[in-house]
């Protein structure tokens, strides 16, 4: 992992550029404040800084400054943010111009993500960056770039990690779905003697019901599982009304069990709901392949004898004494 890599090559250096750059102070007094991305001031920006030793932000800002030709539209990683310290504008010109000694500002802190993130082989994902509060000194600083690609929208875009799903939401929106499917093609059954349709998969029961069914994304699910709705096939041709407990026929469902193992389904009376995983594999996944079973054609035919084995395997009557 290039990140895990990189952390612990420059996990040395880390420790003392923390204690170069926050002021005796703040260091005794342990105040140095840790913030994430969005807690990053928005009028703050992006500096890359060369100092007039190694140690302290030397050697770091050398090597901010060798990736600031990078390609600015191009998404940042941890290495981007190496050497980059997010400090205030005006207070910055300030100290430069020699009115102010020293600067707040915010610079990547090292030595927390590697507490934060131990290097574990197992985990790919990069880790968000923590920023510590820090103090440059204006008479060490000799050299400094801007680095107008590096902003608090742009770290918000590369590094926040998307919302956790709301499944309760996810379920409601595919139960919706379930129903739109089933009333199609409950509404297609009545048009056709109360006949299912005719379909050896669900790509072509769409493709039957699509006059009653408009939106053809309603076949799709929410599910974070993957996976999409599913028309029984089974019940191909079959009429409605010779279904024996329709109340617990399935018509369509959820291809893929969700988390927490329920799926949302279709029934063939018209209704919908979500059901548990209990509910599924002990009572309507079971009924439906007892149903099935109860239905198939039988598939084995028997193969007729050929004629000349007509007399095999019987036994002979006995022959009774004749009389001479």
């Amino acid at each position: 992992m290039k990140w895990a890599l990189g952390l612990l090559a420059l996990f040395g250096m880390a420790v003392g550029m923390a204690s170069a750059q926050t002021s005796p102070a703040e260091a005794l007094r342990g105040t140095a404040k840790k913030v994430m991305i969005t807690d990053l001031p928005e009028s703050f920006r992006a500096v890359t800084l060369g100092a007039s030793e190694f140690g302290g932000l030397g050697l770091y800002g050398i090597m901010g400054m060798s990736m600031g030709s990078a390609n600015q539209d191009q998404a940042l990683d941890l290495l981007s943010l190496m050497g980059v310290v997010f400090v205030d504008p005006d207070e910055f010109a300030a100290m430069l111009d020699g009115k102010r000694p020293r600067v707040r500002g915010y610079a990547l802190d090292l030595t927390q993500m590697m507490r934060d993130n131990p290097r574990n082989p197992e985990v790919s994902s990069t880790p968000t960056p923590v920023f510590m509060e820090t103090w440059i000194e204006g008479g060490r600083v000799i050299q400094w770039s801007a680095r107008p690609g590096i902003s608090r929208e742009t770290l918000l875009k590369s590094f926040s990690k998307p919302p956790t799903p709301n499944l309760a939401v996810l379920k409601a929106e595919t139960l919706s779905n379930v129903k739109q499917v089933a009333l199609g093609i409950t509404l297609y059954a009545n048009d056709y003697d109360d006949q299912f349709p005719n379909a050896g998969s669900t790509a072509k029961a769409q493709d039957i019901v699509s006059p009653y069914i408009k939106n053809s994304k309603v076949w799709s699910s929410k599910n974070p599982e993957g996976g999409r709705l599913l028309y029984n096939t089974s019940l191909s041709r079959v009429i409605s009304t010779s279904i024996e407990r329709p109340y617990e026929t399935p018509v369509v469902w959820d291809e893929k069990a969700w988390p927490d193992g329920g799926r949302s389904v279709g029934f063939a009376d018209g209704h919908a709901k979500y059901v548990t995983a209990a509910e599924w594999d002990q009572s309507i996944w079971l009924f439906e392949l007892q149903r099935r079973n109860r239905t198939a054609p039988n598939k084995i035919r028997a193969v007729p004898a050929p004629p000349w084995s007509a007399g095999l395997g019987k036994k002979k009557a006995p022959v009774k004494n004749r009389k001479p």
